[in-house]
C-alpha cells in the first residue's frame, strides 16, 4: 500500500454511500426520515447542545436533509443517517467535515435520538466512521469537539479512543444565544484501536 501524499486532498466519494456496521446501517439521508428527524430534534437534550437553528416543520427538516446531500456532493460535509440495520429506525447521525483546514484531517461529529441513548450506538457509529476515514479516505487525524459541559459526549469520545487535547473557549455559537466552550479530543490513524467497552450514551 502506497503512502498518500500528506498535502494532497483526500478523495471523497462523489455521492453519499452506505456502510454496513453489524446491527447498525449508516445510510444517506432520505426524505422519508423527516418525521423521525423532527422527533429527535424536538428532544430537550438535543436542543440544549444545538449550535444552529433547529428545524421546526417538515418543510424545514426536508431542507435540512437536502442541504446535507448537497454538501456531500460538493465535498464539504459527509453526513450519515445511523439506522437500525433491521428496522431502519433512525438512531442518530455521524458527520465528517472541515476537510482541508489541516492536511489529511477532518472533524467528526455525532448525535443520537433519545431512544438510542445508553445503548452504545454513538460509540459504535463513531468507531465505524473513524475506521472508514482512516482506511478508505486515508486521513491521518480526526478531531471531535463537544460542549465542555456535555459529559455524555465526552464519554462517547473517550470510549471511541479520542484523546483529550484541550479546550477551545467560545468556539461555537449556541442556537439559543451565547457561545459554547468546546472540549477537543482527537484520534490519529496510528493510535491503537479502543478496547470494547460497556454501552455508553
Amino acid at each position: 500500500m502506497t503512502t498518500p501524499d500528506p498535502h494532497a486532498p483526500p478523495e471523497l466519494p462523489p455521492e453519499p454511500i452506505e456502510i454496513a456496521a453489524g446491527t447498525l446501517q449508516l445510510r444517506p439521508w432520505e426524505h422519508r426520515l423527516v418525521p423521525e428527524l423532527l422527533a429527535a430534534m424536538r428532544d430537550p437534550v438535543w436542543r440544549e447542545w444545538a449550535v444552529a437553528k433547529v428545524p421546526e416543520t417538515e418543510e424545514a427538516a426536508g431542507a435540512w436533509i437536502d442541504a446535507r446531500l448537497r454538501a456531500w456532493r460538493e465535498g464539504r460535509v459527509l453526513s450519515f443517517a445511523v439506522q437500525d440495520a433491521t428496522t431502519a429506525e433512525l438512531l442518530g447521525s455521524v458527520t465528517l467535515r472541515s476537510f482541508g483546514i489541516w492536511p489529511r484531517a477532518a472533524d467528526i461529529g455525532f448525535w443520537t435520538a433519545p431512544a438510542a441513548r445508553q445503548r452504545g450506538v454513538a460509540v459504535a457509529a463513531v468507531n465505524v466512521v473513524t475506521r472508514w476515514a482512516f482506511t478508505s479516505l486515508e486521513l491521518n487525524r480526526l478531531t471531535l469537539y463537544h460542549a465542555l459541559q456535555n459529559t455524555a459526549a465526552c464519554q462517547v469520545a473517550t470510549a471511541a479512543g479520542y484523546l483529550l487535547e484541550g479546550v477551545a473557549r467560545g468556539a461555537l455559537p449556541r442556537a439559543g444565544g451565547g457561545w459554547f466552550d468546546m472540549e477537543m479530543h482527537a484520534r490519529l490513524a496510528g493510535d491503537p484501536a479502543p478496547r470494547p467497552a460497556a454501552p455508553t450514551p
